[in-house]
């Protein structure tokens, strides 16, 4: 009815072909928009699903660099220093680079598409992880600081038989690690990767207790 009465205006005022063309353009309009519409919509699907596949291979690759860090520090280094008695120094020299956790440290927009347990737990392990690598550089440079104070001291003591001088060298070093108060960082580290352990076995629950995000 509205329909009719509408046509009938139009008609009265403009010619049959200018309303044709008025209505095929309105239907033309109405077409394109729906069209604009349903290509945004696969425009940000398709965003989505790459933000979803580029998430999911960062943290397969987090996962590798924690998993791998942590291997490295306890078959090369945490052995031995977990055989230490409490207060006792850890006098050993660890290379380590400056830029140890690359992809981390790469990927801060990544961590805030994960779910908050695993970005949370994430963070955190990786916190303690630089805490346990800024103690390893610390303890490497005091081993540096007593080797070179019991070598002074030695040069003091003068002439000493070659048998002796090795063991003496050892108490000397071990004199100047206990002044650098090296014991209590050797128990710090202790405590640390305990910690650093637990939240890699949580981390591992949350991420393939998820099967969605990973592969």
């Amino acid at each position: 009815m509205y329909y009719d009465v509408i046509m009938e205006v139009l008609e009265a005022i403009f010619s049959k072909e200018a309303i044709s063309a008025v209505v095929g353009a309105a239907i033309a309009g109405w077409f394109g928009f729906k069209a604009t519409e349903r290509a945004h919509a696969f425009a940000l699907a398709k965003v989505a699903e790459e933000d979803e596949r580029t998430t999911k291979q960062t943290l397969e690759l987090l996962m590798v660099e924690v998993t791998t860090a942590l291997k490295i520090f306890d078959e090369e280094y945490a052995v031995d220093l977990e055989a230490l008695s409490e207060g006792e120094p850890y006098i050993v020299q660890f290379p380590i680079g400056e830029n140890t956790f690359v992809i981390y440290d790469a990927a801060p927009t990544c961590l805030a598409n994960l779910p908050p347990e695993i970005s949370s737990t994430l963070v955190r392990l990786y916190m303690r992880m630089k805490g346990v690598v800024a103690m390893i550089k610390s303890n490497n440079e005091d081993t540096a600081q007593a080797h070179a104070a019991a070598r002074m001291e030695l040069l003091k003591i003068g002439n000493v038989a070659f048998m002796e001088a090795d063991v003496l060298y050892e108490q000397l070093v071990r004199a100047a690690a206990e002044n650098l108060l090296m014991g209590s960082t050797a128990d710090a580290m202790k405590g640390l990767a305990v910690e650093v352990r637990d939240l890699h076995r949580k981390l591992l629950g949350h991420v393939y207790g998820q099967p969605c995000l990973v592969q």
